[in-house]
């Protein structure tokens, strides 16, 4: 198993929060760096600061990070989506299914719902995120 240097593992956390930070404009907490020698990539295990239930793995290559016109790109919009979702649901459940909302918030969580709907599910993220015309 390789282990990164640490003057390189430095840079692959930088670049990455710099880039979630001009993205979303917030904090995020890097909690792992780990370097896959078999592929060539980084993966970089990362929360915003204030809420780290909202974690989500970001994989870059060394490109990424040596050359700034290669865009890193980020799965941080579908968390967010996901937790938004959920709030939305557990309210939708709480109105309908008074006594029942353990059950039905289960049920119909954003996760599962991407698993049933997945097509769909990501058009309607990518269309709040701007990257979708919805075509």
């Amino acid at each position: 198993m390789y282990v990164m240097a640490p003057v390189r593992e430095a840079e692959v956390k930088e670049a990455v929060e710099k880039h979630l930070h001009d993205k979303y404009q917030q904090e995020f907490v890097i909690e792992d760096v780990s370097y896959q020698a078999e592929i060539t990539e980084y993966k970089i295990k990362t929360y915003p600061a204030k809420n780290e239930k909202q974690d989500f793995i970001i994989t870059v290559t060394e490109e990424q990070i040596i050359n700034p016109e290669k865009e890193i790109t980020d799965g941080y919009l579908y968390i967010y989506w996901d937790f938004q979702l959920e709030e939305e649901f557990k309210g939708i459940a709480e109105d309908i299914f008074e006594d029942q909302v353990e059950k039905v918030s289960a049920d119909v969580s954003p996760r599962s719902l991407r698993q049933k709907y997945n097509g769909f599910y990501v058009k309607i993220c990518k269309l709040a995120s701007g990257t979708s015309d919805f075509q």
